[in-house]
């Protein structure tokens, strides 16, 4: 039975890379439209410091490695910062903004850390785990024998690809949502 399940863990790994190497060559002509629709996004949402305001006269409860810590647990596994947070007023709170390397942004109570706005899920959610898009998969298609999961992308965003042992393919965005199925016949 090891043997088995090791044969479908290998044939879905190899499926999901295939999957996402065709996915990842289309949409990676629209990657760079997606990390400025992100930035204007946040753009958008975020106020910036105000003249009579200093950020600088302004103490935060957390520090740059504190903000950095939490933007990396909040962005989801696999993530990196691109650079160091920066503080600055974020809706009229004090902030830190943290740039990923995917393009995405964060921003960061310096009082508490929680995430006051995530580019990734366009509110303060934090991103799905991949333990969570797994139990989404196995609800959604009521299959609870997943085999391979895998980052992938799928209309310019990333989203995790959970195969399953059945051959069904389940995409989850990194808010939780499924957002395509493969199901074999």
């Amino acid at each position: 039975m090891n043997k088995k399940a090791a044969i479908y863990s290998l044939i879905w790994t190899t499926v999901i890379v295939v999957v996402a190497t065709g996915i990842a060559s289309i949409n990676s002509l629209f990657y760079a439209k997606s990390a400025d629709a992100n930035l204007a996004s946040a753009n958008t949402a975020a106020q910036t410091t105000s003249p009579a305001t200093s950020v600088a006269s302004l103490q935060p409860a957390i520090s740059v490695q504190q903000a950095s810590d939490l933007a990396i647990s909040s962005a989801g596994s696999g993530e990196k910062l691109a650079s160091n947070p920066e503080l600055l007023i974020f809706n009229g709170e004090l902030a830190y903004e943290a740039n990923m390397q995917d393009g995405s942004l964060l921003y960061l109570s310096a009082q508490d850390g929680s995430v006051r706005f995530n580019s990734i899920t366009g509110t303060d959610a934090a991103t799905t785990s991949p333990d969570q898009a797994v139990s989404v998969a196995e609800t959604y298609i009521n299959n609870n024998q997943p085999v391979a999961i895998q980052w992938a992308r799928y209309q310019n965003q990333i989203v995790y690809a959970v195969g399953f042992s059945d051959g069904a393919l389940v995409l989850v965005d990194r808010s939780g949502n499924v957002v395509a199925t493969q199901m074999v016949q």
